[in-house]
């Protein structure tokens, strides 16, 4: 370790110094070719006779820098830069100064002298300590309970002022009030160095929340990941644009209803820049089913899905590297960068990818909305928007402030564009981000460097059974029922009965837990299991409930709504159908928000029947009626068409 000269003693020599700061070869260099030719035979003089002495040569009386000036120079190389280095070469520099002025004439009253003031704001604060805590504590906002944003230089002047006035400077005319500007510009000369002395906490004092999440920013020696899925970005993003759902009437005619702004979640693997996965979450803030959905589709394969809108397709070659290279399907990631939002750091989340990957895979967590720690994928958003949703009618730009933001709300109804739109608009624009060069890997595009970057290279595959119930949640309940009641045995989960034949038959379980496992996206069965792990068999929902998938989230808001007596509906009735009948005729309220609940039954059903029967109209014809909704403001007179009228549904609800 090396000694600092504060440590080493007055008179001392060569053996004194530890090795790293003999060696010269060590030492921070100089570029003297900036210098002028004087400069430069100074400078060069003073390196021989540090060399010199550092060698133990004998210097003559004629040499142009003698033995003690070269002590003296020595003594200026070995002190310690503000960079933590000696200054090496760089104190042999013309005019660098090392030793920071000290005052020692006493501060003299005198208000006619306009000179002889050099070091006094210094030795006025190390005569008042008081006053040099006054200003560290305002600059760095330490101890004050309630504080400005911004400390500026004349607030904190005016507090320094009073400070000094009650140490009675101001009676006996001392400094700084023997000084016309009152020791402004020395103040904030201080406040400077002091801020440059101690940058992170002055950042964290007075500058803005960007600047101070830079501040926790990795300094990226770990970034520069060369081998392919050994490290993917994962993060949520809120979509710049709003969107609508069709609400069919009573009448036979659809209502636009604006939802709330929607999130997408992307990984995208960093060597290569290739979209693995994505999915779009309906809910307002985003949960852990929709990240492991997201997790899914990138370990699965993909295939191109079916338009509504004419003329959207696909690039050639677009698509995702499972569906582009067969050897790509499943393949699992070593490290998983994410955020410390709390579904990542989830127990559901972070055991489920241990067992996708058998406890190889590693999530990095880092600081929230810091996008410096996650650059390819936060770069990949501002692509994602400025390349789609910012141009169109109905986005919400970066802010209020944005010049494209113009009533995205009304021309989401006016013009249409609707929720299943959004779903293709995505699909499509990553598949083709996909296809397309990339000017950070070469103009390649993704899809074919990431097959370059694999070629003979072994992958870890995830175990296949893991991922089919990657989407599972699993709970312990309660066998109910019993000899002693005449009744066989059951369970309740989430306001449901299920049973089976296997179940039924087992009237030892009643009283005992078992696990049950399930997709949150369809409760209609559940698999059981006994606590020592044999398998019971799939447990099926009594009605009302087994008529037609739903969520979890859709079954607490069909519940709840029934508790408050609401809805109704009995146990030969189908309690989906009866909530969407009430969120449909509740929503023709203006003031009524669609609920995320209505939108996932409106998904399912989609995926159920593989069309959207509730908003697949013809955007080849014409439209037939119009109808004004959602009285316009008035600063938008255009009148809002309506299409012709919706098809029937395929089932009645």
């Amino acid at each position: 370790m090396v000694k600092p000269f504060s440590e080493l003693k007055r008179r001392f020599s060569i053996l004194d110094l530890d090795e790293a700061l003999t060696d010269q070869s060590r030492w921070p260099r100089a570029d003297e070719t900036v210098l002028s030719e004087a400069q430069q035979n100074l400078f060069i003089q003073r390196s021989n006779a540090v060399t010199a002495y550092l060698n133990n040569e004998v210097f003559s009386e004629s040499a142009p820098i003698p033995k003690r000036e070269a002590l003296r120079l020595l003594r200026k190389c070995i002190q310690i830069h503000p960079d933590n280095r000696i200054y090496g070469f760089r104190a042999l520099l013309p005019y660098i100064r090392i030793k920071k002025y000290i005052r020692k004439a006493s501060l003299k009253s005198d208000i006619t002298q306009t000179h002889g003031k050099s070091g006094a704001f210094s030795a006025l604060l190390r005569l008042y300590p008081n006053l040099d805590d006054l200003i560290k504590r305002e600059v760095f906002k330490k101890g004050v309970r309630v504080s400005e944003s911004v400390v500026s230089i004349k607030a904190l002047h005016r507090k320094f002022i009073i400070a000094c006035t009650d140490l009675g400077l101001e009676v006996s005319n001392a400094y700084p009030f023997d000084r016309v500007t009152r020791g402004y510009a020395s103040l904030a000369a201080y406040v400077k160095k002091l801020k440059l002395e101690n940058p992170v906490a002055a950042i964290k004092a007075n500058g803005s929340i960007n600047a101070v999440k830079k501040t926790s920013v990795s300094d990226g020696t770990q970034r520069p990941i060369t081998e392919p899925y050994d490290r993917v970005e994962c993060d949520a993003h809120h979509i710049d644009a709003i969107f609508c759902v069709l609400i069919p009437s009573q009448f036979g005619e659809v209502i636009p209803k604006v939802i709330h702004r929607l999130w997408v979640i992307v990984i995208q693997e960093v060597t290569s820049r290739a979209i693995l996965g994505y999915h779009l979450s309906i809910r307002k803030e985003c949960n852990a089913t929709d990240l492991l959905e997201t997790i899914k589709m990138a370990l699965s394969k993909w295939s191109p899905r079916k338009f509504t809108i004419p003329e959207l397709q696909y690039h050639e070659g677009a698509g995702y590297p499972s569906s582009n290279n067969p050897r790509l399907e499943g393949v699992m990631w070593r490290e998983f960068s994410v955020d410390e939002a709390l579904i990542n750091v989830s127990s559901r989340v972070t055991s489920k990818l241990k067992l996708l990957s058998g406890g190889t895979s590693e999530p990095i967590v880092l600081k929230r909305h810091v996008p410096d720690d996650r650059p390819f994928i936060e770069r990949f958003f501002q692509t994602l928007e400025k390349g789609s949703f910012h141009r169109l009618p109905n986005t919400t730009g970066t802010g209020i402030e944005d010049a494209r933001r113009r009533n995205p709300d009304i021309a989401a109804c006016k013009y249409f564009i609707q929720l299943e739109h959004l779903e293709e608009i995505l699909d499509v624009v990553m598949a083709n981000y996909n296809a397309e060069p990339h000017s950070s890997i070469g103009y390649r595009n993704p899809l074919q460097y990431l097959d370059y970057l694999t070629t003979n290279k072994e992958l870890q595959y995830v175990n296949k059974n893991e991922l089919e119930m990657l989407l599972s949640i699993r709970k312990r309940v309660a066998v109910k029922g019993g000899l002693a009641q005449g009744r066989r045995p059951y369970i309740n989960f989430l306001r449901a009965t299920y049973t089976s034949d296997s179940l039924r038959a087992t009237y030892n379980l009643c009283g005992k837990y078992i696990y049950v496992e399930g997709n949150p996206k369809d409760l209609r069965t559940l698999r059981a299991y006994t606590e020592n792990g044999a398998e019971i068999g799939v447990l099926k929902a009594a009605p009302p409930w087994h008529v037609r998938p739903h969520t979890i989230e859709m079954r607490r808001a069909i519940t709840s709504l029934y508790d408050r007596k609401i809805i109704h509906y009995t146990r030969y009735s189908d309690p989906i159908a009866v909530f969407l009948n009430y969120v449909e005729d509740s929503l023709r309220s203006k003031k009524k928000k669609v609920p995320p609940a209505y939108l996932e039954a409106r998904q399912l059903l989609t995926e159920e029947f593989q069309s959207d029967q509730l908003a697949d109209y013809s955007y080849q014809t014409a439209p037939t009626k119009s109808h004004v909704i959602d009285k316009p403001r008035k600063a938008d007179t255009t009148e809002v068409i309506i299409p012709s009228l919706p098809p029937p549904r395929k089932t009645a609800i």
